[in-house]
Formats: structure tokens, C-alpha cells, sequence
């Protein structure tokens, strides 16, 4: 993955994304579809739990640029931050190393229209915006994103 594919967040950009109602609380766990929530799995569920079909791929998208069956795939898919029923954050590993994030969309299933992120900048973000689901909205959709990556905060 070239640097190329990597564009800073601007300043501007980065005050956009922060809390449009500073005061918020995180929302109950309890609300499927929380606006505001972290819910960042223990590692040994991010390595070991099987996300099996619940993500929608066909092969001829490719991945990072390369072509995947769709049981490898599946494979380099990891949950990572599950904070709803309809939204989710996961890993998703080339070659089992270098993870990006990306957004899940529409109860899990379109991750394609997410632009993917390093670990450090999804944190960074998580804690400028408190968790807010529609900030990683806002951050990360774009149609067809998925082969471009973005940083946030340095």
C-alpha cells in the first residue's frame, strides 16, 4: 500500500467531525442503534471470532488492490469495534499484517463504501468525537472509499 493512498485530515476538516452536541452522553448499551458508543472487542475476540458471511463481497472488487476469493476475504475480516446493531468498525488485515479499519454500514453488510484507516488514527477519532456514530460516518463513507486511506490527528 503506497502512501499515495493516504491523505491527512485537514484542520478544518478535523473540527468538522467533532461533536456537533458537545454535551452528549454515551448512549445506553442497551440501544441497537446508539449514537454515541465504543465498543472495542478484547483482542482475543478480534483474532479468534469467525465473521463468517455477514459481510457482502464478490471477488471481482478485490482488496487493497487485489484479488480475493471470498473465503480469504472473509478470513482477513476481524470485528473490532462492534458500538451498534446497524454500524461496526472492523480490521481488515492484508496478507496478515498492516491492518486498516473500515466502517460497516447497513447492518454490517457494505464495507465498500468506507475509506479504511490505521488503528492509531481510529482511536485518535474515537476520543476527539466521543464515540459519535454519525462522526464515523461522516469520516469514512464515501462511495466506492475503499481503496483510500485516511489519517486523523497528526
Amino acid at each position: 500500500m503506497g502512501n499515495d493512498l493516504i491523505t491527512p485530515v485537514s484542520a478544518a476538516d478535523r473540527e468538522a467531525f467533532f461533536l456537533e452536541c458537545p454535551d452528549m452522553d454515551v448512549e445506553n448499551s442497551s440501544d441497537g442503534y446508539a449514537s454515541a458508543a465504543i465498543r472495542i472487542l478484547p483482542l482475543r475476540d478480534v483474532l479468534t471470532r469467525d465473521w463468517g458471511e455477514e459481510v457482502y463481497y464478490e471477488p471481482d472488487m478485490g482488496f487493497h488492490g487485489q484479488p480475493l476469493s471470498v473465503t480469504d476475504f472473509h478470513a482477513g475480516m476481524r470485528p473490532f469495534d462492534l458500538f451498534s446493531e446497524y454500524r461496526a468498525c472492523i480490521l481488515a488485515f492484508r496478507e496478515k499484517k498492516d491492518p486498516a479499519v473500515f466502517l460497516l454500514d447497513d447492518h454490517y453488510a457494505v464495507w465498500d463504501d468506507s475509506r479504511g484507516t490505521d488503528v492509531c488514527s481510529y482511536l485518535d477519532f474515537l476520543l476527539a468525537t466521543r464515540g459519535q456514530s454519525d462522526a464515523r460516518k461522516r469520516w469514512l463513507s464515501e462511495y466506492g472509499g475503499y481503496d483510500r486511506r485516511v489519517r486523523f490527528g497528526r
